[in-house]
């Protein structure tokens, strides 16, 4: 399973690392360690193949790169530039940082996501984990019992939650890949409490003193609107302007926000080319659209007015990175005088306007 859900998104490797390391505490011995290490191996492996396999081998017959466009600095294909894709990347690194990362996103969720939330769980894991580390080396000192039921599974758990969230942070630190962690954090908060409120003699408490924490998160809690509240027929509703609808035509969609999903109400099928900051065209992918460009009788700019993610006017367009080197290419100007909109409803919202302008 863990293999699976990596293949349909490698961001999933910070759990996948946690469980490996769950999987080690846990174990009786070393040796225990290495079966179960290897079997967790094997089938992770195995699941990946399952759900990512057949796309690896066509990314690979296409682009000689079974990740493309991801670690092209390492498989270099002529398709992509050859340098590490990043995406929207928010990884934090040192060790202050990493330590006020679960803090900062209380007073700014927009730092680690794209729409406002509040989750006090990490933050407050992370204030009772000193007191319990305190705890267990008291208990080490004293020469207590290690493998006990209660501090066995904080051990397990710390080490699942401490690898995965370390991982997390050097990689993306995007709050929405580390979810399996935050529906975890619950269950860590109270193994966290039972344990040090034991060594203390205070178990009858351990249930009203969790009962309050977990409530408390549970109510201050601000969940992120993305927007799909609602169910209909039909998600999205536009009207494509017919100078757009043109069989003969090339659209280059700039920007960084999601807009992909007009593509199918274009009845006539005219080519699509995008231009952004996240994956921007490069070498046998430029000439390509170059190719296109070159054979339509006309080419628009197309993009998206979304407060949230991208917010451009024509002057914005004209002037962001790094689209002037591609467009310069088919002549776009600073001005244009043939431009246009559209609005496209989404589940019967407020309407996004689509500008358009025409500059062949």
């Amino acid at each position: 399973m863990v293999g699976a859900a990596l293949g349909l998104k490698e961001t999933v490797i910070c759990v996948a690392v946690g469980i490996g390391v769950f999987t080690l505490l846990t174990s009786k011995d070393w040796r225990a360690a290495l079966k179960f290490g290897a079997l967790l191996s094997i089938g992770i492996l195995v699941g990946y193949i399952a759900t990512y396999g057949w796309w690896a081998v066509l990314m690979y017959e296409k682009f000689n790169s079974p990740l493309f466009p991801l670690y092209n600095e390492y498989f270099r294909s002529t398709w992509a530039q050859p340098l590490k894709n990043d995406g929207w990347n928010r990884s934090i690194h040192g060790f202050k940082n990493i330590v006020l990362y679960p803090f900062r996103i209380i007073s700014n969720s927009l730092i680690t996501g794209v729409v406002p939330f509040r989750q006090l769980g990490f933050a407050v894991l992370e204030l009772y984990f000193p007191v319990a580390l305190v705890v267990k080396v008291i208990d080490v000192v004293k020469k207590k019992n290690w493998r006990a039921r209660a501090t066995g599974h904080l051990g397990a758990l710390t080490g699942f939650f401490l690898s995965a969230y370390l991982v997390w942070c050097w990689t993306t630190a995007i709050y929405r890949y580390v979810v399996v962690m935050e529906m975890l954090t619950p269950l860590l908060i109270y193994v966290t409490i039972r344990y040090v409120l034991t060594r203390f003699s205070l178990a009858k408490l351990v249930f009203p003193v969790a009962a309050v924490v977990l409530i408390v998160i549970a109510f201050s809690q601000q969940i992120p609107d993305w927007g799909r509240t609602r169910f209909s027929s039909s998600y999205f509703s536009l009207n494509v302007p017919t100078p757009l609808n043109d069989h003969h035509a090339a659209i280059v969609i700039v920007g960084d926000a999601p807009s992909s999903f007009v593509i199918p109400y274009f009845s006539q099928n005219p080519s699509f080319i995008r231009a952004g900051a996240t994956f921007p065209l490069y070498g046998k992918m430029q000439k390509l659209a170059l190719t296109i460009l070159g054979k339509a009788d006309h080419v628009f700019v197309m993009w998206g007015d979304y407060h949230v993610e991208d917010n451009l006017t024509w002057k914005g367009v004209t002037t962001l990175k790094p689209y002037p080197s591609f467009l310069a290419e088919v002549h776009l100007g600073t001005t244009s005088m043939n431009c246009s909109t559209f609005n496209v409803v989404i589940n019967g919202d407020a309407p996004v306007v689509f500008h358009y302008c025409e500059i062949r």
